[in-house]
Formats: C-alpha cells, structure tokens, sequence
C-alpha cells in the first residue's frame, strides 16, 4: 500500500510536460517543441510521450519571404511545466529570442504594417531594405541598416 501510494506520489511531483522554443532566425517564426517527461528538469528524465511541436509564422515571413523559406532555428527558451502541465517552473534562456525593436513594432501593429506597406508603394522603401531592417539592431553595435530602422520608427510616430 505505501509502495502503491509513493508511486502516486511520485508520479505526480515527478512528472512534467517540457516546452522548448525556438525563433528562426531568417524569418522570425517561432517553434515550441512539446513532450512530457519524468524526472528532472535539467537533469535525469525519460520521456513519457512522443514529442510534438507548433510552428507560429510571422507576419513578416507571411509578407516578404516565399512561402518554401527554410528556417534556422536557434534556441529561445526551455521550460518545464508541472503539476499536469499547469505550473510554470522556471526557465533556461537561449541567443534565440533577441529581435530588433523593428520587427516587434512590425509583429505587434497593423498601422505600423500599413505605414511600411506605403512606404513600399511609394517606392521609398524596397523590399530588399525591409528585410535587412528586421534584422538590424540585434546586437549592440550601430550600423547603417540600425540607424536606418530607428528613422523609420522615428517617422511612424512623429506622424
């Protein structure tokens, strides 16, 4: 009966569901592999289950790369999920997750997606600049394609 009971026991404090993400680093997509294991989080464990994983696309990639772009995933974060999946445990952190300040105001606002859609039709922009822009700025070096993106933010909030 104890054996029967620590069993439970153990099963239930011993058991969680593992969400690793990643962020491709061409387009922006973001890829969360999902399995559940038993053990320990960051150190001896088993898996329970197959893994699955769910592919979020940018709007970005949706707008200027093709539809067969291959993706370079990086590492973004890992968690651990306890308590049936339920209970956030902490996290490890991955270069994976670092975007500009562009591509966030490009993700996060329509009206930024219009402003830059005009800037397209009106010739100012190309879409070769746009895609150099998404990337620029994710490190702590300036550059031109840096100083450049920070102008355009600049613009779409002076109108």
């Amino acid at each position: 009966m104890f054996a029967v009971g620590g069993s439970l026991i153990a099963a239930v404090l011993f058991h969680y569901k593992e969400r690793d993400s990643y962020r491709c680093q061409v387009c922006f997509a973001q890829k969360d592999v999902y399995q559940w294991r038993f053990g320990s989080w960051m150190g001896a464990s088993v898996p329970l289950t197959p893994s699955w994983e769910r592919i979020k696309s940018s709007s970005f990639q949706q707008d200027f790369l093709p539809a067969d772009h291959v993706h370079d995933w990086k590492f973004a974060q890992g968690s651990p999920y306890h308590l049936f999946g339920t209970l956030w445990s902490g996290c490890a952190l991955g270069n994976g997750r670092h975007v500009s300040e562009f591509f966030r105001m490009y993700e996060s606002s329509p009206e930024f997606r219009t402003f830059i859609a005009q800037k397209l039709q009106d010739g100012s922009l190309t879409r070769t600049n746009v895609i150099g822009l998404m990337s620029a700025g994710r490190t702590a070096e300036a550059s031109p394609q840096k100083r450049d993106a920070d102008a355009l933010l600049n613009d779409f909030f002076a109108k």
